[in-house]
């Protein structure tokens, strides 16, 4: 039968599944959504997060059987090109080391509210296709949200930022919300296209923030807005939108 052909994320070594028409293992083929045996993916997925081996790169995680609710990842977490059929749950999940999230396809919701990142997370290039929580989510080093296509509701409510948080070229199809957050560094958003409100509301900013070559198809809203580096530190914003900021 032979080994997985996945290589994404270097030699898989599974064994090939009997079902799966590119020859890929169980965990690697879009064909587990709809087999029974799809349930062995997230126990599968629990024994290795258990164990230290979470890297679950290119993974096809089935919409039903599990979730990463709670969860604490002791070791590094590679979930890079992985695809979630379903919601992607990780609500109050502890990510200890680095959180590689770069080009994962997210089919349904993805919550992250309240989730702790210690060390650096990467979201560069996700698309998320259904509503998106990161609200009350902890940062304590660099957020990559660079790229990142935002096609339904996102939230970053009360999220905190202590590293840098680029989101760089990133698309918010929905309005963007970052009301209550707090950007302990530098909030980069160059060459981000806004096509609804942009929420700054009660936020505070303590680094600059950048929205060179950004474009903003609805108004930005800065209300409230606390900058600890005055209206200077606001970087690229049109001249005709600059009157929105506090005095």
């Amino acid at each position: 039968m032979g080994t997985c052909a996945y290589k994404g994320g270097g030699v898989c070594g599974e064994p090939a599944w009997v079902r799966s028409g590119q020859g890929m293992c169980l965990y690697h083929a879009a064909e587990n959504a709809d087999d029974p045996l799809g349930a062995d993916v997230w126990g599968e997925a629990r024994r290795r997060y258990r164990t230290g081996q979470a890297d679950f790169s290119g993974w096809q995680f089935p919409a039903q059987g599990g979730d990463f609710l709670g969860v604490v990842f002791e070791s590094p977490v590679n979930f890079e090109s992985a695809v979630f059929a379903g919601q992607a749950e990780f609500l109050n999940a502890v990510f200890k080391a680095g959180a590689n999230f770069r080009d994962v396809f997210c089919r349904g919701e993805a919550r992250f509210g309240h989730a702790v990142f210690e060390q650096e997370a990467d979201f560069q290039q996700v698309t998320f296709h259904r509503s998106v929580m990161f609200g009350a989510a902890v940062f304590r080093r660099d957020a990559l949200f660079n790229r990142v296509h935002f096609r339904q509701a996102n939230g970053f409510g009360g999220t905190v930022f202590h590293g840098l948080a680029d989101f760089s070229e990133t698309v918010f199809r929905q309005p963007a919300v970052f009301e209550g957050a707090v950007f302990h560094r530098d909030a980069v958003f160059r060459g981000a296209a806004f096509k609804q409100e942009a929420k700054f509301i009660h936020t505070r900013i303590r680094g600059c923030l950048d929205f060179e070559s950004a474009v903003f198809d609805g108004p930005p809203v800065f209300s409230n807005i606390v900058l600890d580096g005055g209206a200077h530190s606001v970087l690229g914003l049109d001249p005709a939108l600059r009157g929105r900021l506090p005095v």
